[in-house]
């Protein structure tokens, strides 16, 4: 941990002091505190459970440079829940000690440290640790609400001319350096199935007119099966989305398909690792997207969103689909966006008991002012198939496919140009089948709830633009 702060005040000395000798450098920050109090955030609470409050911080510190067609950027990063300081005496706090970032709750490291080439005005190539975002961030995210972030270590290219945006990403990691094909103790393989070896996609974008865009995305990600330093199931995943916005209608609507094989599925427990389902089987799953809003007034758009991830149809029990994997895996995609804020179904295979999962949610944003904005969201969820009811007796019965739903409140305010707070209000309206589906006995939930309040001040120190 001190090493790593020390690497951190010796880059910005070393890049401060060097600055002029370069065409653009900036130095910028962001920090991001976020107290939350809630009662039931991913799981659903019974009446043992005690509402909880914490605060964590993201702290990042950003470095960049460009001249003619070389660039660079580095970002460190300090995530932390106030209190967890590991030394401490009656005489102080003395930081994280040796916990270092095997804490979860503590971790200081890179965010994204890579370099551009631009060989062309159209053309850009960039290799190191970076952020991939697209769209809505169905299926490639910066996970950007998460305090830790998502980057990638990867190759990348783009190109972009007269209306055309083709973007590819290449990656393929391991844990350390391999030696040909030895095994020490598996620590230079991913041991787990719940972490991506390889993800590698081609996004191509069309400007047709100045309010339509047409979208294709070709995705392959690979998992490595829990235990085995050779075997990596690889998953296909192709679809394209259309993206219509004017003045006052938007709307999108968007369709993927997924093939190949599927990873396991696990839950955790320190060390421990229990297998749900064994990973290697054939893969037939799709999904489907759509979204309108429209602006009724000049600051207020009223919407619907409709979200829908195949499952597994418990009704079907011939063998020839029973050996098929029919559960979309949403990749490495946003969670926070769809199924509800609070998280209930962030594992959306284990949290459907393999039914897969659908979405519908009314929405509204109100622009009260130029800096301050309202946004309430109803979603309202269900099993997308068929599912055994694991309680009551009898191979055809089946769960009600109503999840209940999840009303999300947010209220913007900016401050200025760096400073701004974000409050959200969230409640689940929870019934039967969201109970047994989370492995509670029926009618033991209690209320859950969620508040948030989250500030973010995004600084800039300095930049060689405004010399």
């Amino acid at each position: 941990m001190k090493s790593k702060a020390l690497f951190f005040l010796v880059m910005m000395l070393l890049v401060s002091g060097i600055s002029p000798l370069f065409a653009q450098f900036n130095v910028s920050a962001e920090f991001r505190p976020r107290a939350e109090f809630h009662q039931g955030v991913r799981y659903l609470p019974d009446s043992l459970d005690s509402p909880m409050f914490f605060t964590s911080q993201r702290t990042r510190l950003t470095f960049s440079f460009a001249k003619n067609d070389i660039g660079f950027k580095l970002t460190m990063q300090d995530v932390r829940v106030w209190g967890s300081e590991a030394n401490f005496t009656s005489a102080g706090i003395y930081g994280a000690g040796g916990t270092g970032t095997t804490d979860r709750n503590i971790g200081m490291d890179l965010y994204e440290a890579y370099f551009d080439w631009k060989p062309s005005d159209a053309f850009l190539l960039r290799f190191g640790k970076q952020v991939w975002s697209y769209d809505d961030q169905y299926l490639i995210s910066g996970k950007d609400w998460s305090q830790f972030g998502m980057s990638y270590d990867a190759a990348f290219m783009s190109y972009n001319k007269e209306g055309w945006q083709i973007d590819m990403g290449l990656s393929y990691g391991n844990k350390t350096e391999k030696l040909f094909n030895q095994s020490f103790g598996n620590n230079e393989y991913f041991t787990s199935p719940l972490k991506m070896q390889t993800l590698n996609f081609i996004y191509l974008k069309k400007k047709i007119t100045s309010e339509l865009n047409a979208i294709a995305t070709v995705i392959v990600s690979g998992n490595p099966e829990y235990g085995t330093k050779n075997t990596l199931y690889l998953t296909g995943t192709y679809g394209g989305r259309l993206a219509y916005k004017n003045d006052a209608l938007q709307t999108e609507l968007a369709g993927y398909y997924q093939n190949g094989k599927s990873a396991s599925i696990v839950k955790t427990s320190g060390t421990t690792v229990t297998y749900i389902r064994k990973g290697g089987l054939d893969i037939n799953a799709y999904s489907l997207f759509g979204d309108v809003s429209y602006k009724v007034l000049k600051n207020l758009s009223l919407g619907v969103t409709a979200v829908l991830l195949s499952g597994n149809d418990a009704s079907d029990t011939s063998s020839s689909y029973q050996n098929i994997q029919h559960v979309f895996n949403t990749l490495y995609g946003s969670r926070f966006r769809y199924f509800g804020s609070m998280n209930m179904y962030s594992d959306r295979d284990l949290n459907s008991l393999g039914g897969g999962l659908i979405d519908i949610f009314p929405n509204l944003n109100w622009k009260i002012s130029e800096n301050n904005e309202i946004i309430v969201k109803h979603h309202f969820i269900s099993l997308h198939s068929p599912v055994i009811d694991p309680v009551t007796s009898g191979p055809s019965t089946y769960l009600d496919k109503s999840l209940g739903s999840e009303m999300d409140l947010t209220y913007n305010r900016r401050f200025s140009k760096d400073l701004n707070m974000r409050v959200g209000v969230s409640y689940y309206f929870a019934n039967r089948s969201s109970e047994i589906v989370q492995g509670m006995p029926e009618g033991s939930s209690t209320e859950p709830y969620w508040v948030y309040v989250m500030l973010t001040y995004k600084p800039v120190f300095f930049s060689s633009d405004k010399q």
